[in-house]
């Protein structure tokens, strides 16, 4: 797809998204709502989109494991194929399956609550088709959307909702200065730290592209744009991870959480930081071939774990000490640093991984 459609296709999208966050799901009462909400309260969790795309990052989340544990190298014909990317049939159902299940569990909250309709028989259905047809079109839109070196445009439709928060959180945030709640100071170290945030990611994007172009050179005849999986997953996983494993620690021993409980964050943080390293050289060792530029690859993949760990560090550590006006932490500056240039960047060809 040529560029200037790819984002004619998000800014539809985002227009798309805009009108399914303000329209309620079938059978709700909406005069109710305030009783229920509390009023100023935002609709959008009980709109059309209100599941946004957790279904499908929730099952990517679980696919990229897989593939990092089970996956030998992203050389390998048809590596990019199967349950791993979004055209497969597998993915999707696995995806509806998922948004139907959190879409019947809000329709019977909903029905406790009291804010169904009198006479809305099928309540549970029509949240259910609601759901199942919005995550639906998010899967269309990410298989549609191309973003130069990710596998496909999910990270795009990804920023769509966190776009469209941003002007609500600036004008807070600027209220909250105009009236002296918060000092310029918090602004001045939250646009430091995503100005040099970003200032990192792009020259490790820039860094791992060149070793990537060398080592591909040897197999490849012409331009082959580098995979960019290691440049947006590795913080995301290892943020996510430390969650996954105090589950089962909560249940073996929940009488020691009020002990570790104030030094949670500070647990999440460091378990977190550690786990980067590990899934960023999970990606170098999927994109090593055998000629002579592997110990680069692993230099350069040193380089990015140590950026990625000190942006992933310093934002939840400030986060923790001071309030920064437009809260965007270091994944998600990652992400959104990662998909602009993508979306600006010529394309070229893409060997999937």
């Amino acid at each position: 797809m040529p560029i200037v459609e790819q984002r004619t296709v998000l800014v539809l999208a985002g227009i798309v998204y805009v009108l399914g966050l303000n329209i309620l799901l079938p059978g709700i009462d909406a005069s109710l709502l305030p009783a229920i909400m509390g009023e100023g309260n935002s609709i959008e969790r009980l709109s059309l989109f209100g599941l946004g795309p957790i279904p499908l990052y929730s099952v990517l989340v679980l696919g990229e494991l897989y593939r990092l544990i089970f996956s030998r190298s992203s050389r390998r014909k048809g590596s990019g194929n199967g349950l791993l990317t979004v055209k497969s049939v597998i993915l999707p159902l696995i995806v509806l399956g998922l948004a139907a299940l959190q879409g019947y569990g809000i329709a019977n909250s909903l029905s406790a609550a009291g804010v169904v309709r009198d006479g809305a028989e099928g309540f549970a259905i029509g949240v259910v088709a609601s759901f199942l047809g919005a995550t639906a079109l998010l899967i269309h839109l990410s298989d549609r959307i191309r973003i130069e070196g990710l596998r496909n445009g999910f990270w795009a439709v990804w920023s769509i909702p966190v776009l469209l928060a941003l002007p609500k959180d600036i004008a807070l945030s600027i209220e909250m200065t105009r009236t002296g709640t918060i000092s310029f100071v918090p602004w001045a170290v939250s646009i430091g730290y995503i100005a040099l945030s970003i200032a990192a990611t792009a020259g490790v994007a820039s860094l791992w592209r060149s070793v990537w172009r060398e080592n591909d050179a040897a197999s490849i005849p012409g331009a082959v744009c580098e995979p960019r999986d290691i440049l947006v997953w590795p913080p995301v996983l290892a943020a996510l991870l430390p969650g996954f494993i105090m589950v089962p620690v909560a249940i073996l021993a929940a009488d020691s959480i009020p002990l570790i409980q104030p030094y949670l964050p500070l647990v999440m943080i460091v378990s977190g930081a550690l786990f980067i390293p590990v899934f960023v050289f999970g990606y170098v060792r999927l994109a090593s071939s055998d000629n002579g530029t592997r110990s680069r690859l692993v230099a350069v993949g040193s380089v990015i774990a140590l950026v990625q760990i000190a942006i992933f560090t310093a934002g939840r550590l400030l986060d923790m000490v001071i309030f920064l006006p437009v809260r965007l932490d270091g994944p998600t500056v990652i992400i959104m640093t990662v998909v602009v240039l993508g979306l600006v960047a010529t394309p070229v060809a893409t060997r999937t991984p």
